[in-house]
């Protein structure tokens, strides 16, 4: 397997965290979250494929079996079987998730064993109704973005629907750089597919002989191109900036303000306000009181190596506010977590 056996023991855990997630099992239609699957030949820089969330329709027993073992192992082995599993299913029924979308792009570039595929929020929704902010929220703190920043790190993500492709454009990581692709609807159309197909092949995800290749035949197995480790500068900094802000207005739903010397988020009074630092980007979040809420994030956010804490604005004595400040990509995964909390803290001060 191309993952070692840490790695298989983290993607293990993340699924089991879904599984016994209070909050998905409370929101899901079944009260059965569905985890992610990862390929065999899976390796970190490969392709990913992010969906909303999974269609509305009854597991098989086989399914739940296999659920309700790795619920109870815990194991990579349990999770492989499910892995397995899911694929055979998706392949073989075949869902027209895949049929009509992801495999038109991936199709002789990469195996489904060579795939992972997540959802932005992994439970049913009533009616197959579109996730609401909330779910989606908690969909890519928790689940999402930890699976794609700390253990898949995948050079592209292939998305289906807006949510998704707005879900991963929030987290940041190396598919910001031009590595999102969507599909623009429920199937992938011809330019789609021939335009995502192309930019797998310039990033090396595609075997040069694909062009040649009939469709539905698998490529000789090729070793995925892993993503050069970013460099700390300028240029990553904007990034982590852009993710910032996109995360505060998929959060909000209120587009970014800029001024001279910061830029703040949320309907008056406003609810964030971030600058740029030499080193970082601070982000002061306004708080209501006791500060209780605020006061567990920080501790949170500084068990995480996050530099938070929560004090009065020099400018503005007892006027107190959250600052965090943010020098890498796993310092925004982590306050990611801590959003939905602070945003319902703002909203008790309107």
């Amino acid at each position: 397997m191309s993952l070692d056996e840490v790695a298989w023991r983290r993607v293990t855990d993340e699924a089991v965290r879904i599984l016994s997630c209070d909050f998905c099992v409370t929101h899901s239609v079944d009260g059965l979250p569905q985890p992610m699957w990862v390929g065999q030949d899976y390796e970190p820089g490969g392709v990913v494929l992010v969906a909303r969330n999974p269609a509305s329709k009854s597991l098989p027993e086989t399914a739940k079996r296999l659920l309700e073992r790795l619920r109870e192992e815990q194991s990579p082995s349990a999770f492989a079987e499910w892995s397995r599993w899911r694929i055979a299913h998706m392949t073989g029924k075949p869902w027209p998730q895949w049929t009509r979308a992801f495999r038109k792009v991936v199709d002789g570039c990469r195996t489904p064993e060579q795939l992972a595929w997540l959802n932005v929020v992994p439970i049913c929704t009533r009616n197959d109704d579109a996730p609401n902010a909330e779910l989606r929220a908690h969909g890519r703190a928790e689940h999402l973005a930890p699976m794609l920043v700390e253990v898949l790190r995948p050079a592209a993500v292939v998305t289906r629907y807006a949510a998704a492709a707005a879900a991963v454009l929030a987290i940041p990581g190396p598919w910001q750089k031009g590595g999102v692709f969507p599909i623009n609807g429920r199937t992938a159309s011809p330019s789609d597919t021939s335009a995502i197909r192309q930019a797998l092949r310039d990033r090396g995800l595609c075997p040069i002989e694909e062009a040649h290749e009939a469709p539905g035949l698998a490529p000789r197995r090729q070793s995925a191109r892993k993503a050069p480790a970013a460099a700390a500068g300028g240029s990553d900094l904007e990034v982590l900036r852009g993710s910032l802000l996109a995360a505060l207005t998929a959060m909000s739903g209120s587009p970014p303000v800029e001024t001279a010397s910061y830029t703040s988020v949320g309907d008056a009074p406003a609810w964030a306000f971030v600058q740029r630092r030499v080193g970082g980007i601070i982000v002061k979040f306004r708080v209501a009181p006791p500060y209780d809420t605020a006061a567990a994030g920080s501790a949170r956010l500084v068990e995480a190596g996050v530099d938070a804490h929560v004090g009065d604005v020099r400018s503005a004595p007892r006027s107190t506010r959250l600052f965090v400040q943010l020098r890498e990509p796993a310092d925004m995964v982590a306050l990611q977590r801590e959003l939905l909390a602070l945003w319902r803290d703002y909203l008790r001060l309107k």
